[in-house]
């Protein structure tokens, strides 16, 4: 049995178990400003925004919640869920509900479906049964304040940017190369969990983009480990979350290790990689407010980095006008557990089946 704790009720017609509290946010003022924007409440995603198609012909869907799936699709949901009823499986709403992110991965394959529902299960068991992850850690804060990832804006479609800078990654972590990995990860985790707890809403927008600046870096400094261990972490426990990973300011020296480092990725990991060869080809995705400079926009470099510095809109692509003076932001209403309550999420994040 793959459950962990008392049965509680269903989320998305699996069995559920009581949800693990994830994150933690005691920073002054709570979550971010503009974390929650005026315009993600009547923001409605673009058919190419709900059901993603690539270069080798494939599709994915993004949007899952709160919009109707197709009978192929319903059919494999429910295919899923009497393979865990008959198994005598349970799972925090946080997994049930992401039941078709897992049959997505996995080709619409049940059986392959509940393995990694499983598994992802007995990760956040592990992961957050001593308590979430939380600002009030000091290393956890430290380590935030250092810019190394952070969370600064949105994309044309509204879906957070995660920026990952290794070049800050202190000279003592590198003697430590599986302590570094950790707090790397502890540091995605928290952003992650972040974006999903205070940034998105169910049908709208369902996940971010991830920003890789790969200046600064020797071949020898690159945590091609850590690095492995994030794409890990990201498919196999946020499966379908990321819509695209960009890498900016590759240095040429690093190319040819960057090939062998895809081999490790799969085909659907490939197609949603892409390696800038200037990172002004960001401006096709962001309003130049969104990026600071040396990533192609118009914002002056970062200093600070936590609480998350994001910016209000607009987000049309390539929009540069100077910015209205007065907030373009909703903080109050709807509050950030209105948007996602995990504990509570049938309601919000229903599969419409």
């Amino acid at each position: 049995r793959s459950s962990v704790g008392e049965e509680v009720g269903m989320a998305n017609g699996f069995a559920a178990t009581r949800e693990l509290p994830a994150l933690q946010v005691t920073v002054a003022g709570g979550p971010s400003r503009h974390s929650m924007p005026e315009e993600l409440r009547t923001f409605e995603p673009p058919a190419e925004a709900v059901v993603a198609s690539f270069r080798n012909g494939q599709r994915e869907r993004m949007v899952h919640c709160n919009v109707e799936l197709t009978p192929e699709e319903q059919a494999k949901l429910e295919a899923t869920r009497l393979l865990a009823r008959a198994q005598g499986h349970a799972f925090m709403p946080s997994v049930g509900m992401a039941a078709t992110r897992y049959l997505g991965r996995n080709k619409w394959e049940p059986k392959k479906a509940l393995r990694d529902m499983i598994a992802s299960q007995e990760w956040r068991t592990a992961y957050f049964g001593d308590g979430p992850v939380s600002d009030s850690e000091a290393t956890l804060a430290a380590d935030l304040a250092a810019g190394i990832v952070y969370i600064a804006g949105r994309d044309r479609w509204l879906r957070p940017s995660l920026v990952l800078r290794p070049a800050r990654i202190p000279e003592a972590w590198h003697r430590d190369r599986q302590a570094a990995g950790e707090r790397l990860v502890r540091l995605l985790v928290f952003g992650i969990e972040y974006m999903l707890q205070h940034m998105v809403v169910p049908g709208k927008v369902e996940g971010g983009v991830i920003i890789l600046d790969m200046s600064g870096l020797s071949a020898s400094q690159v945590p091609f480990g850590t690095l492995k261990s994030i794409v890990g972490i990201l498919a196999n426990h946020y499966a379908n979350r990321i819509f695209r990973f960009y890498i900016a300011h590759l240095p040429s020296a690093l190319s040819a290790t960057l090939q062998l480092g895809l081999r490790l990725l799969t085909e659907r990991q490939r197609e949603k990689l892409q390696v800038l060869s200037r990172v002004e080809d960001l401006r096709q995705e962001f309003a130049l407010h969104q990026l600071e400079q040396d990533l192609g926009g118009t914002r002056p470099r970062l200093e600070t980095f936590y609480p998350f510095p994001l910016q209000p809109g607009p987000f049309d692509a390539g929009y540069a006008a100077p910015q209205a003076a007065s907030p373009r932001s909703a903080p109050e209403e709807p509050d950030s557990d209105e948007c996602l309550s995990q504990a509570s999420g049938a309601s919000r994040w229903r599969q419409e089946s």
